[in-house]
């Protein structure tokens, strides 16, 4: 991480609001708009261990928000392969080649742009 009050440290945290912004507004994106954007300035272990943190900070306070609409069955769903694939998705970023990562990251943001413009 830069150091605090460095004008990389403000980007980040200018582009932290932004992918709050896309968020709160779309119910989702934040990791999209953080990896698209940070991958310049972090490699991808930093890069992802951020995404989580931040990422489960929101999404707690959604939690709290809306735990007394939410179908907490239906969220098992998620929660239970999320809670085992994300601690390994982050052991193999150890020992992946952050500039293969980083191809196969902007390869995937491209095939979500193109899918999402329906043009795939």
């Amino acid at each position: 991480m830069p150091e605090i009050g460095s004008p990389l440290f403000w980007l980040i945290m200018f582009l932290v609001m932004v992918g709050s912004f896309v968020s709160a507004s779309a119910g989702f994106g934040f990791a999209i708009v953080l990896v698209a954007a940070l991958q310049f300035f972090m490699p991808p272990v930093e890069l992802v261990g951020l995404i989580i943190v931040l990422g489960s900070v929101g999404a707690t306070l959604r939690v709290i928000e809306t735990r007394k609409i939410t179908s907490w069955r239906r969220s098992l769903h998620f929660v239970i392969p999320a809670f085992f694939g994300v601690p390994l998705g982050v052991a193999v970023l150890k020992y992946l080649d952050p500039l293969l990562m980083k191809r196969y990251l902007n390869l995937a943001l491209l095939a979500g742009v193109l899918m999402f413009c329906h043009i795939v």
